[in-house]
């Protein structure tokens, strides 16, 4: 999923957990949902078989992004053992309850094992805005999120606490779609900090999906991830 010094990725993937879960990462903002979009939390099956997606396309993607933003392609890698291991052992590091439990995957909706292939491309300026596709070598689960989960709780005792809920997420034909939005309350060093944080993925198959994460403007980042998603399919 995220994670790993020898993944490419690891740029967007520790951003994921770390800015959404561990209150390291995104910036301090209020944000508009996107518009114009319909929300598909109860429909994240995947589209069709994956035929002609490859991922490693979106590594040369630089021109999904608008004019001025600076951005770098992160190359095709495979998710490691060790690295998958990494990720567990985070998540063993920050424990964290949800509320209600079943509804947890809104705050974590982008998934990848061992054996994952990863590529993506990042911006650095004039804001960080991660573009990641995964493709699992194994289906994922099938609704990634459960029917009628539209928002949970996340608490860590001392550490953080917030919410995850889904938006209105961009239509894309042939895919399932989701879009979060992420409020963690925490400390850092030893000041209180309040991060926000945009997460939208779509599905494009049992086994590769696509996502977006930025900390604002929802409206860029669904627009990104439909340009993101047309890439991808080639």
């Amino acid at each position: 999923m995220r994670i790993g010094a020898g993944v490419p990725a690891v740029a967007l993937t520790a951003a994921v957990l770390g800015g959404l879960l561990a209150g390291c990462g995104g910036s301090d903002s209020g944000g508009a949902e996107a518009g114009g979009t319909q929300s598909a939390v109860p429909a994240i099956a995947g589209g069709a078989p994956d035929g002609d997606l490859d991922v490693g396309r979106l590594s040369e993607a630089a021109d999904i992004f608008p004019a001025g933003y600076v951005a770098a392609g992160l190359p095709k890698a495979v998710v490691s053992r060790e690295e998958a291991e990494q990720l567990a052992g985070m998540h063993r590091a920050v424990p964290i309850s949800y509320d209600p439990p079943r509804c947890r995957s809104l705050a974590e909706p982008f998934r990848m094992t061992e054996g994952s292939e990863t590529a993506g491309i990042r911006s650095s300026e004039p804001r960080t805005i991660s573009v990641l596709a995964a493709r699992m070598p194994l289906p994922g689960p099938d609704p990634l999120v459960a029917p009628g989960c539209t928002k949970v709780a996340m608490n860590s005792p001392g550490s953080m606490t917030g919410t995850a809920e889904a938006i209105p997420a961009p239509q894309i034909p042939g895919a399932g779609t989701l879009a979060t939005r992420s409020r963690i309350e925490g400390t850092e060093g030893g000041a209180s900090r309040t991060i926000e944080t945009y997460t939208l993925v779509a599905v494009l198959s049992p086994r590769t999906s696509v996502m977006v994460q930025g900390s604002e403007d929802p409206k860029l980042l669904g627009d990104l991830l439909v340009k993101a998603v047309a890439k991808v399919r080639g």
